[in-house]
């Protein structure tokens, strides 16, 4: 046996003992009780990066960010580790701020909210948790490590722990953001455009002209309408509080670009009248036993639907 296999069944074997022990970190039903929050957190006057990535440990699913380039990372990162986004930011997105790390404590205060690794002489912030993942309307239509870009007319969901606030405003360059009403109603964000290693023709897009063919050639479910929203000031984009956890819904469509979910209806977000609500339980559990059935044909550094 070659000193790879044996890596390799010693990861695999790792990942099962994992899974066996870890507890599903969300539950469906109490999701819904929730309500939209404010997370307790002020966004920065310096603003956010032109560019950051990010990174996901797929042991646990937990997202790091860094104000780093893809180019001071290996290539492809070693396991468990997988570079999940290269970002730009999207016409009018201004900047977050962060309340908490996802593992830091409940009643925690100020740096001692923020937990940090350091990997490869940088720093990165932990600022999200991925709970689960799946599509609509075709059931099981992506998969986390094979084919994570929806095919057309459907969309991915991705519910993510992480209390963060967007904000979006006019700038020098943009006075407008790309939104998208869904079926219900629902309106979602777009984030940025589908900027890392997952190469497409839509890979870097900077013009409004760029933008505007990339928003324009995403098919998407019937009944669903993305237009452009123009700012006049700065909006804040809030979370779904349950409990002490905060919760985002995260979308890729047709061209892998990125959403959130910043309108919500008086149901909660596991209602008949959400996206969440329409998939259900077929939104997967993103755990360690989700990579083990994955592994098989994964990449070495696996897309990720990140928020």
């Amino acid at each position: 046996m070659s000193a790879s296999m044996r890596t390799r069944l010693l990861a695999l074997s790792c990942l099962l003992a994992c899974a066996m022990a870890q507890s599903m970190p969300w539950d469906f039903a109490d999701i819904g009780t929730g309500v939209p929050m404010a997370a307790n957190c002020t966004p920065s006057g310096s603003g956010m990066p032109a560019q950051w990535i990010e990174m996901t440990d797929l042991l646990n699913f937990t997202q790091y960010e860094a104000d780093a380039l893809s180019s001071d990372v290996p290539d492809p990162l070693p396991f468990p580790y997988s570079l999940t986004a290269a970002d730009t930011r999207a016409p009018g997105w201004l900047q977050t701020c962060i309340a908490r790390s996802p593992t830091a404590p409940e009643d925690c205060q100020g740096e001692e909210c923020n937990v940090y690794i350091e990997e490869w002489d940088i720093e990165w912030l932990e600022f999200a948790l991925l709970n689960c993942f799946g599509s609509y309307p075709t059931p099981d239509a992506v998969n986390f490590f094979t084919n994570p870009t929806p095919p057309p007319g459907n969309v991915a969901l991705t519910v993510t722990q992480t209390c963060k606030n967007y904000y979006y405003g006019p700038s020098d360059e943009w006075d407008f953001f790309y939104s998208v009403t869904d079926e219900w109603g629902n309106k979602w964000a777009l984030q940025w455009g589908n900027k890392w290693a997952l190469q497409t023709v839509h890979s870097n897009d900077t013009t409004e002209a760029e933008f505007d063919a990339n928003i324009g050639s995403v098919v998407w479910p019937e009944g669903w309408v993305a237009e452009k929203v123009p700012l006049t000031e700065t909006v804040e984009m809030v979370p779904f509080a349950v409990g002490n956890a905060c919760y985002a819904l995260i979308i890729k469509d047709s061209n892998f670009n990125s959403w959130h979910l910043y309108t919500y209806p008086e149901g909660g977000v596991t209602s008949g009248d959400t996206l969440f609500g329409a998939i259900g339980k077929g939104c997967q559990c993103l755990d360690a036993q989700y990579t083990l059935e994955g592994m098989g044909g994964a990449p070495s550094s696996a897309p990720s639907p990140a928020p």
